[in-house]
């Protein structure tokens, strides 16, 4: 446990945080669906009434993908104003990202379109973290509002992020209790429980179908 302590304490020391710093972290490709754009003028208004607060994102244009394209661009364009207090990962393969869960806070996944699932949010719960999320697609079922996270319209980031992050901060235990909740909630989908759904799902079916009559083979006179 010490020795992950010291590499999270190192990993946040190489990215450029302060052992005080309170971070919002995003991990995901960086593409205007996943709304990072929103998120990134949301911590604008996070930033001016928490000046700990920072902002790491992690991710590229796709898998493996650090390509700078317009909407990258546009990006650094709206983090600029907010100096060091926003910070830009590139890509990090899947392995590695159970530890860059470690050094945010909160998570947060700002998707403006219909997400079907969105594993970002069930590894970040894995991962013990409170989700900031948003309403669309299959996003709901998984992250539940006031519980293991919250669900906020894409429209409503702007207003309603500063609240949510002056709550959690202004009571440590109410973040710490969304964290265990977060994690309860991830187990629910592990693989095996994914499994035994589906076996209670075949199992009901194959319980509920007619049994066919036997018919004889040849009839008799």
């Amino acid at each position: 446990m010490a020795k992950l302590h010291y590499t999270i304490k190192k990993l946040r020391k190489q990215i450029g945080l302060a052992p005080d710093d309170r971070v919002l972290f995003y991990a995901g490709r960086l593409m205007r669906g996943k709304g990072v754009h929103i998120l990134i003028k949301a911590f604008h208004q996070v930033s001016k009434q928490d000046p700990r607060a920072r902002l790491v994102i992690v991710g590229g244009t796709g898998y493996g993908s650090n390509r700078l394209n317009p909407y990258v661009r546009e990006l650094k364009r709206l983090a600029k104003p907010l100096g060091d207090k926003v910070r830009f990962v590139k890509f990090v393969p899947s392995a590695q990202m159970p530890l860059y869960y470690q050094i945010g806070d909160i998570v947060a996944t700002p998707s403006i379109w219909k997400e079907a699932f969105c594993r970002v949010n069930l590894e970040a719960m894995a991962a013990s973290k409170p989700v900031i999320s948003t309403t669309r697609g299959g996003i709901k079922e998984v992250v539940t509002h006031q519980s293991s996270g919250f669900l906020l319209p894409p429209k409503e980031w702007e207003k309603e992020l500063p609240a949510i992050w002056k709550l959690l901060w202004s009571n440590p235990q109410i973040r710490a209790e969304m964290g265990r909740q977060a994690l309860l909630r991830a187990k629910q989908f592990s693989w095996y429980a994914t499994a035994q759904g589906y076996l209670n799902i075949f199992e009901n079916a194959i319980g509920k179908r007619p049994t066919e009559k036997q018919q004889p083979l040849l009839k008799t006179g």
